[in-house]
């Protein structure tokens, strides 16, 4: 082989080691097989993470430390005779947590009372300590269905009333006392989410007009309940105000949509607006939280908006944007349904990004197909990311690893080296074959 071929030789081999480990599939920290279950949060100042694991009469509470994946601690969840486990979060302290519960007669015991929210049934919660599970507060009688924002400092939090119908609630955690409603009239009705300041002092609440589509922000102060004030959402053509998204800083943020082709492909906008003494200032758009949902042909491409969590923006997205014409992409999508489920034109494994938030500077970003849309829980400081899958269980993923270009780049110089010995000993073994004949 001459010396040029042999030099390009030595230039592919390192590419094509360098490139393969730079490109190598991101693997979880650890994996624990576990029941199914869902995470709730991480404990001890983000070094656990805290997991419900099974259902209904056969809960357990596991904690798994986050760098190892050790067991720290399982306790099973007791119940009374013909209640069952409803709902459980954790509280914003991470020492404590909320746990929901459902009564079932047996006497009138329905099918449909597997599925949640089907049937309306007394409910009550408690509110537990999460090493001990002692009982700090409750139980306390509640309507209310699970899935609640708790403010900050965790003394109120907001929830749905499905026995109303478009009602909210703000309930006093300690207590169980509902201190405000916000209730449907004939033309008004609250959206589901609603925010709290900061401090725990007021919560905003995004009512809508169906008559005269007309969207507004109410604030109200807490624990009183009175009405600060309430501001009109100026109307743009260009979007619709959806939903609101954080109270920060003193701005609220409101999420809204612009349609930009078929009705289920949307633009998410983010804006926000500053609080004056009597009213909402005016807003301003926020890019950096733009993202996207497109769900016109089948499997569904997406782009949340990003969350704040230590001094990183994180960012989840699954597929791509298609900006195919409409017959081209649905005639693919007719196409990967009749041979299996191929994907021709939608990437579905999800993908996580992380961002400086000061600067923008994109710090990390992996996907992985075990990354399911809604099942990750990502660490306050944005370092460490939990996630459950059906058949992997439990998986603690690295958001700040040690860059990969390094080992990438040694192991690319270790193959040229082996490369270049095996080239050295062959060429002495054939001189010393040459001396000996």
């Amino acid at each position: 082989m001459s010396r040029y071929r042999w030099w390009l030789l030595l230039i592919l081999v390192f590419v094509a080691v360098l490139g393969t480990v730079l490109w190598w599939p991101v693997s979880p920290m650890w994996t624990q097989d576990i029941k199914p279950g869902r995470i709730v949060g991480y404990v001890h100042d983000g070094k656990s993470v805290l997991v419900w694991e099974g259902a209904n009469q056969s809960s357990d509470l596991a904690i798994y430390d986050v760098e190892t994946g050790r067991l720290i601690q399982r306790k099973s969840m007791e119940f009374e005779k013909d209640w069952r486990g409803y709902g459980l979060q954790l509280l914003p302290d991470g020492k404590h947590f909320f746990y929901g519960e459902q009564y079932l007669d047996p006497a009138t015991y329905k099918v449909e009372d597997d599925y949640s929210g089907s049937v309306v049934r007394p409910r009550r919660y408690r509110v537990l300590d999460v090493d001990t599970h002692q009982v700090v507060a409750g139980p306390f009688i509640y309507s209310n269905s699970n899935g609640m924002t708790f403010s900050p400092d965790g003394r109120w939090f907001w929830s749905y009333n499905p026995s109303t119908g478009y009602g909210q609630d703000v309930i006093e955690t300690m207590t169980g006392k509902t201190i405000y409603s916000a209730r449907a009239s004939l033309d008004r009705r609250p959206i589901h989410v609603g925010v709290f300041a900061p401090d725990g002092s007021a919560i905003a609440v995004h009512w809508y007009h169906d008559k005269s589509k007309k969207a507004e922000i109410e604030i109200i102060d807490l624990p009183e309940a009175k009405t600060r004030f309430t501001y009109t959402l100026p109307p743009d053509i260009r979007f619709h105000w959806t939903m609101l998204g954080q109270w920060k800083n003193d701005r609220i943020y409101m999420e809204a949509w612009q349609t930009w082709r078929a009705s289920k492909a949307y633009k998410t906008l983010y804006m926000s607006f500053p609080i004056l003494p009597d009213k909402l200032g005016e807003f301003r758009e926020e890019p950096q939280l733009e993202g996207y949902f497109d769900h016109r042909n089948g499997p569904y491409q997406i782009e949340r908006r990003y969350v704040e969590h230590g001094n990183r923006l994180v960012q989840a997205s699954q597929g791509k944007l298609d900006d195919t014409p409409d017959w081209l992409s649905e005639s693919l999508a007719w196409i990967e349904k009749k041979v299996g489920g191929s994907p021709l034109i939608h990437s579905r494994s999800p993908r996580l990004s992380f961002f400086d938030n000061k600067t923008g500077q994109l710090l990390y970003s992996f996907g992985s197909p075990y990354l399911r849309q809604w099942d990750i829980n990502i660490s306050p400081d944005g370092r460490r990311v939990a996630s459950t899958f059906p058949v992997k269980g439990l998986m603690m993923w690295d958001a700040d690893p040690f860059p990969r270009w390094p080992w990438a780049g040694g192991l690319g110089l270790l193959a040229v080296g082996l490369l270049l010995c095996i080239r050295y000993l062959w060429k002495r073994r054939t001189a010393l074959v040459k001396v000996s004949s």
